[in-house]
């Protein structure tokens, strides 16, 4: 019981008395447990304070599924030693080109940079499915995918595997992280791309590559680039700057508004009315939607033509006009009073971040699944439902091997949680 306690209990405990008693038999241990308050820290997780949700990045990071966010097909990272293999394994295509794609970009000079691969050693190029020789090449592609330079030509029958190895290694070092694999045969030829990055081949989209941290919102790695993974935003309510909208703009129905007492702010208003065609004297509620439409967001670009007059001076001038949302917005973002940014979050509200919907993760960290579910849908889980999918798990021999105790430690945590009753939680 003494153990369990904290050291500044354990200081205390040792300052009494030795109880007057030889022996204490029979009677069982007691833990002392700790309930405390968790701490209003919105980036700690019942996931992040237990170390599960840390187990999980790394599994996720060692064997999770890539999927394209915009196709949804499951997209690989490719080593050279599986260039090399999936090519000697293509018994039926007696011949192969490794190619290199180009970036090409219509701005550059097409001539000049054949002849910087010319002086590397390099002979052909392929063009729009097409090779040639690097001088006698007929002009630009037509498509940007089109450029791609040949590194080697080989005859798969009896191939030299070390210069296969090279010449896959070469074309990922020339093609920025792609090789292309050219299966030349009787009936036709087969182009196969490989990606040293998890990259989708139909559209392109290449992942960065998978490491723990791209899986925590609590690094800018893997955290959502609109919220910064807290999964929610502070934006402008609507309802908050506008709480009684039976009142009128004379009657303060705009709250930010309500204590201004600027005589060239009610000369703006007035003739921001005027122009559109409605009173200040008309309830908020009554407005035509498009008139209140100007009030909360402005005029956009097109610009108004206001007139002040004071008691010594007037002018004219031409701006856009700036409705009170898009106002509390701007200089909430801009300005760096405290005073000001307290006074602006009087109007605003927490709403799930649009971009993640809530999920915290960037795009690419929400689309590697493992079992069918990405680690966010896993996190939103309750406690018992996890454990079975963990438990649910099938693993390859190589999955296993990698990630085997892994899965060991978050089944066994989940467990934990689950047995002093906190099975209502998620992580």
């Amino acid at each position: 019981y003494v153990e369990s306690l904290s050291p500044s209990a354990r200081q205390l405990v040792g300052q009494l008395d030795k109880p007057d008693l030889d022996a204490l038999e029979g009677l069982s241990p007691a833990i002392a447990v700790e309930q405390r308050g968790g701490t209003p820290n919105p980036r700690s997780t019942v996931g992040t304070s237990s170390d599960i949700y840390d187990y999980l990045r790394l599994l996720y990071a060692r064997v999770g599924q890539p999927h394209c966010y915009q196709c949804g097909q499951p997209i690989a990272a490719h080593t050279v030693q599986q260039i090399v293999d999936a090519a000697l394994a293509r018994a039926d295509a007696p011949r192969l080109l490794v190619c290199a794609p180009l970036r090409w970009d219509p701005a550059l000079d097409f001539a000049a940079l054949l002849e910087d691969y010319r002086r590397e050693g390099f002979a052909r190029v392929r063009i729009d499915g097409r090779v040639s020789l690097l001088e006698e090449a007929p002009g630009p592609p037509a498509a940007p995918g089109g450029l791609e330079l040949v590194v080697d030509r080989l005859a798969l029958a009896g191939v030299d595997r070390q210069r296969l190895t090279e010449a896959a290694e070469l074309a990922l070092h020339h093609g920025e992280g792609l090789a292309t694999l050219v299966f030349l045969a009787d009936g036709g030829e087969e182009a196969v791309t490989y990606s040293r990055m998890p990259r989708c081949t139909r559209c392109g989209i290449a992942y960065p590559d998978p490491h723990p941290n791209l899986f925590s919102f609590n690094s800018p790695n893997g955290a959502c680039r609109d919220c910064h993974g807290l999964g929610t935003q502070h934006a402008v309510s609507r309802e908050l700057v506008v709480p009684d909208p039976r009142k009128t703009l004379a009657e303060g129905a705009i709250a930010p508004w309500e204590k201004k007492t600027s005589l060239a702010f009610h000369q703006t208003l007035e003739q921001v009315a005027e122009h559109y065609g409605f009173s200040i004297f008309t309830p908020f509620a009554a407005l035509h939607p498009e008139h209140q439409q100007v009030l909360l967001f402005g005029s956009g670009e097109r610009e108004l033509e206001f007139t002040f007059e004071g008691e010594e001076t007037s002018y004219r001038y031409s701006r856009p006009f700036e409705g009170v949302i898009d106002n509390l917005e701007r200089r909430f973002r801009e300005t760096e009073s405290a005073a000001v940014r307290e006074e602006v979050r009087r109007y605003m509200e927490a709403r799930i971040c649009p971009a993640c919907e809530g999920q915290r993760l960037r795009r690419e960290s929400r689309h590697y699944r493992l079992g069918e579910r990405s680690i966010a849908e896993v996190s939103a889980l309750a406690l018992p439902a996890a454990r079975e999918w963990v438990r649910a798990l099938r693993l390859g021999p190589m999955q296993q091997a990698i990630a085997g105790q892994l899965v060991y430690e978050i089944e066994r945590r989940l467990g934990f949680l689950i047995e002093v009753g906190l099975d209502y939680l998620s992580l």
